[in-house]
């Protein structure tokens, strides 16, 4: 899971794993989808 700073997301793909979102599997993969339309500088980490 990926925990954005600033970013408007939706709550779905914010946050940790069983809380907001379901785990990515081993092997699997999960892509974000949002529109980043706020111009500056953010950050993320999982």
């Amino acid at each position: 899971s990926v925990h954005w700073h600033g970013i408007a997301v939706p709550n779905i793909a914010d946050g940790p794993a069983g809380v907001t979102q379901d785990g990515v599997p081993p092997g699997e993969s999960y892509g974000y989808d949002f529109i980043a339309n706020a111009p500056g500088t953010f950050w993320y980490h999982s």
